[in-house]
């Protein structure tokens, strides 16, 4: 994970705060100078110790967890909890940590907070020092000052889409797993950093960052001859607007419904056969699957950097069509029944905690036809056909999740064509003797090309 960069606003905030440092700390070393063993003019003006307490946000620490086939709102298995970071003059550690990462809600009042004690016995002014500044992404700096030397500060992510006008939360639209921004912010804790024995804290600096706190869901159940039973859209643990993916998901189905009505048609149209007809009992992505996505806190603590965890539960009939096409065959003075089926079919089993590779998400298949050809009842003497292999051809695909073609997040995908399709054949003719030849049945197409996200 790249963190982010400190955005121009923030750099002129903080060089801003910083001219307005110096000149206030010179301004008060000429102005008042305190004589330390006959040096030169100084201010006693330092930080003796400070203390960072990180509260977490509310639920911060809950995710959504899968058990058999249902997904629940639940504690994470570890939890960063409250944690507390020092530093001192002379001792150790002499600094703050460089980098502190939390999660938390973009507006409200259970955001997380940053507790800032400071303690300083030697001052310049108890109006003026040691303060508290925190320049945020929009280059605004604020300064906090209290006269028990205590500040906290309310932290939130980067603002989301707003709510609709019913108040509900905003539904995601049709993408998953995109990776959100993190808020970024620099603390910085000022002083004149001089004091009249010397070994002063001096200034702190300490990056923050802000993730977005929302765990999202989406979960789905298709069954055969039920073309979406359940979707289910949440976030943190209530519901959100599921019509856009909910249609998304019967469009899969009207989607190969008029695939199927045009490989039927072809069917028809063959030249050879005769009264041509077509039966299916498709399912694509049947059965039940279910992807979160969010920020989890390191085990370790603030300290660390979180991860984006994308997690997920397939249990899908990846693809069966169960395809019977049939009618009567005339070619070369014979009479048959001939019956192309595809049977076979491809299933989608996975549960990861941790992205896997795209390879791993997907179900990759071909599924053969198979041909059945049986004489109709002719005089002796009759022109006679009967297939001498296998036929030749598939139904060809994959289906399952892949990565957005601008590489952000993830898609559901569908991909079905139908490779050509021919079988040898060889007529018996009592004049002509024996003609082998091969028999084109299906012509190579592309079925669908579906996706949603």
């Amino acid at each position: 994970m790249t963190l982010p960069q400190l955005t121009a606003g923030q750099t002129a905030a903080l060089r801003d705060l910083q001219d307005e440092h110096e000149a206030e700390t010179a301004a008060r070393r000429d102005g008042n100078p305190l004589r330390t063993g006959g040096g030169a003019a100084s201010t006693a003006c330092d930080i003796d110790s400070v203390a960072l307490q990180l509260t977490p946000a509310a639920g911060a620490s809950r995710a959504y967890r899968c058990e058999g086939a249902e997904w629940h709102w639940a504690e994470a298995a570890q939890s960063a909890g409250h944690r507390s970071y020092t530093a001192q003059a002379g001792g150790q550690p002499s600094r703050l940590p460089r980098r502190l990462h939390l999660s938390s809600p973009a507006s409200g009042t259970g955001c997380a907070r940053l507790h800032v004690r400071l303690m300083a016995e030697h001052r310049c002014d108890p109006a003026l020092h040691p303060r508290v500044a925190l320049a945020g992404p929009d280059g605004e700096a604020r300064g906090y000052r209290s006269d028990n030397g205590d500040t906290t500060l309310e932290l939130h992510a980067a603002a989301e889409t707003p709510a609709d006008g019913g108040g509900s939360p905003p539904a995601p639209e049709p993408v998953m797993a995109v990776e959100t921004a993190a808020r970024s912010s620099v603390l910085q804790l000022h002083s004149c950093g001089l004091l009249a024995g010397g070994g002063g804290l001096g200034g702190q600096r300490t990056e923050v960052f802000v993730y977005p706190a929302q765990q999202t869901l989406l979960a789905w159940r298709r069954h055969a001859g039920v073309a979406l039973d359940r979707c289910r859209v949440e976030r943190d643990g209530l519901p959100l607007h599921e019509e856009a993916w909910s249609e998304g998901l019967r469009a899969l189905d009207r989607q190969l419904a008029d695939a199927l009505a045009r490989l039927g048609a072809t069917w028809q149209r063959h030249r050879d056969i005769a009264g041509g007809a077509m039966q299916a009992a498709p399912v694509l992505l049947g059965g039940t699957a279910g992807l979160t996505w969010g920020w989890i806190a390191d085990p370790a603590g603030p300290t660390a950097a979180p991860t984006f965890r994308v997690a997920g539960a397939l249990d899908l009939l990846a693809c069966r069509l169960d395809l019977r096409l049939h009618g009567g065959l005339s070619l070369l003075g014979s009479s048959s029944h001939i019956q192309l089926q595809c049977p076979g079919q491809a299933v989608l089993r996975l549960r990861f905690d941790t992205l896997p590779a795209p390879a791993a998400l997907q179900a990759r298949f071909r599924l053969p036809f198979v041909a059945d050809v049986q004489a109709v009842a002719q005089p002796d003497e009759a022109v006679l056909l009967q297939a001498t292999g296998p036929v030749e051809g598939a139904v060809v695909g994959s289906c399952g999740l892949r990565p957005r073609p601008d590489q952000s997040g993830l898609q559901w995908f569908c991909q079905l064509a139908v490779e050509a399709v021919s079988l040898p054949v060889a007529v018996q003719d009592p004049l002509r003797g024996r003609l082998d030849r091969r028999l084109p049945l299906l012509p190579a197409q592309d079925l669908l090309d579906w996706s949603l996200g």
